[in-house]
């Protein structure tokens, strides 16, 4: 029997705006913004697409207490949506996320309550 996708989510989605700024292979490095997290992966809007498999490190900004956490994570999803946003941010990236620490998992849980 197939599982559906609300049936694998242990973690809600959860509307963030936050910055963030994603690394790859310790030389590039780009702005992007956060639509949405979970304790297990992440939405971002990037200004061009990454290929599904791609490894970052990705450090986001809070301003609400102020603070920045670095987490980890692998593009599991890639879509472009050109004519919805009239920003320079059209693509949307879906991370799975492989490496968060307790602080993430806090800030997921401030966020549900």
């Amino acid at each position: 029997m197939a599982t559906t996708a609300s049936e694998k989510r242990v973690w809600p989605r959860l509307r963030l705006n936050a910055e963030a700024i994603l690394r790859f292979d310790e030389v590039a490095s780009i702005k992007s913004r956060i639509l949405d997290i979970s304790g297990r992966g992440l939405s971002l809007a990037v200004p061009s697409a990454r290929p599904v498999g791609t490894r970052m490190g990705i450090t986001v900004f809070f301003t609400r207490p102020r603070r920045e956490i670095r987490i980890e994570g692998v593009v599991v999803h890639v879509a472009i949506h050109n004519s919805l946003h009239e920003d320079d941010l059209p693509t949307r990236l879906g991370i799975f996320l492989t490496h968060v620490d307790d602080e993430w998992l806090k800030i997921c849980d401030e966020i549900t309550d």
